[in-house]
């Protein structure tokens, strides 16, 4: 009985363990530099003629306008983003999907648990090669400067890429005033770790939260993410909580 309940435990943390030592956001980003927010509606960086703006104090440039205001002025087309969906092409005849590889303009979604509860975060791909992904992105803060260039590794499972594609008789997407550099022909990736400065420890700023008011999914497929997110959350309760009453009941067994 004694073997069987030790079996049983040591299946159970070794489960545990596998669920909570996925890929973390802060572990996969990196590099970059860091730019002093001097003004109001100051500008940090600028991709396809698009501006990643930042306030002295105002969140309403957050991360996720970025985007929006993006896919507006680069590509014509108009988005929402929400928890549920995390971005649904709103022009009719266009969608998402994941892509195989990065390209520019791409959308990129980290949900809170992958960056240790400090909120989701939006950003956008700039350039990929050699498994690295540079960033264009908005709301990232820290010692009041604004974060640019940030390098991310690809692949990795704690965020998830998102391309715009059109359906059938309609159009290609096509990004505006993309620098040539930047739609170089992407290479396979190698898991290359990037150099230079190591970003400090959590310097995003807490993204406002975005509101849920996009359509469901219209195909009603199961969103997967969202299982694996719970099933993450129950077994981190589970280790933290429950584990230390089993080793006690053990014990008295014992």
């Amino acid at each position: 009985m004694k073997r069987v309940i030790s079996a049983i435990l040591a299946l159970f943390i070794l489960y545990s363990l596998c669920l909570t030592a996925s890929a973390n956001w802060y572990d996969d980003c990196n590099g970059g530099e860091y730019k002093l927010i001097t003004s109001n509606h100051f500008v940090a960086d600028t991709f396809c003629g698009v501006d990643a703006i930042y306030d002295l104090s105002s969140g309403y440039y957050h991360c996720g306008e970025l985007v929006i205001r993006f896919y507006k002025e680069a590509y014509g087309l108009d988005v929402a983003l929400s928890y549920k969906t995390c971005i649904t092409i709103l022009t009719k005849g266009y969608d998402v999907a994941v892509p195989t590889i990065p390209h520019p303009g791409d959308v990129i979604y980290t949900p809170s648990e992958q960056r240790e509860g400090n909120g989701q975060h939006f950003a956008l791909v700039k350039s990929y090669k050699d498994g690295i992904i540079t960033l264009f992105e908005q709301n990232v803060v820290w010692q009041g400067k604004a974060g640019i260039n940030r390098q991310l590794k690809y692949p990795s499972d704690s965020y998830i890429i998102y391309t715009p594609v059109a359906k059938d008789g309609y159009p290609a997407p096509v990004l505006k005033n993309a620098p040539a550099d930047s739609l170089t022909t992407p290479e396979a990736p190698d898991n290359q770790e990037s150099e230079g400065t190591v970003n400090p420890v959590n310097p995003d700023t807490q993204s406002p939260n975005i509101p849920d008011d996009t359509a469901t999914d219209t195909n009603g497929a199961l969103d997967l993410s969202v299982l694996f997110t719970f099933i993450q959350t129950f077994f981190e309760f589970a280790t933290k909580y429950l584990l230390p009453i089993i080793r006690k009941l053990m014990n008295s067994i014992i």
